[in-house]
């Protein structure tokens, strides 16, 4: 039986796609999984849940709010971005700023994205994740 060599390749990008698809993001340069996360007043949209400890992920973060915010991740609870496994400052999220940075967690556990901007995080700027 023959193959039709174009129909194989084109089934193959296609598994690949819905697998990327399936895993919350989209494969980026380097093996890294693209997460896409807007931050307004007061939350994180398009922050997943659950992150794989060992992965690399290329977040693009968006402020689409109208001041400064942070993106930090820190365990549960942590008032401050300090002891971070991940972290970029208000002064590179001014409103209407976008901003790339790759991450990879080599810890497992319950963490949170915070805003650690004086009262966001009061105001209830954080989001719960686990690493897996």
């Amino acid at each position: 039986m023959r193959r039709n060599p174009i129909i194989l390749t084109s089934l193959l990008a296609f598994s690949g796609a819905f697998a990327v698809a399936c895993s919350g993001g989209s494969a980026a340069g380097g093996g890294a999984t693209e997460v896409k996360v807007k931050l307004s007043e007061f939350k994180y949209e398009g922050m997943p849940a659950q992150l794989k400890a060992g992965q690399a992920y290329k977040f693009v973060l968006t402020n689409a709010g109208t001041v400064e915010h942070e993106f930090s991740v820190v365990k549960r609870g942590n008032k401050d971005h300090g002891g971070a496994l991940a972290a970029v400052e208000a002064k590179e999220l001014q409103p209407g700023k976008s901003v790339t940075k790759e991450f990879t967690f080599n810890q497992k556990g319950d963490f949170e994205v915070a805003c650690h901007v004086p009262a966001h995080y009061e105001a209830g700027m954080k989001m719960a994740i686990t690493i897996s």
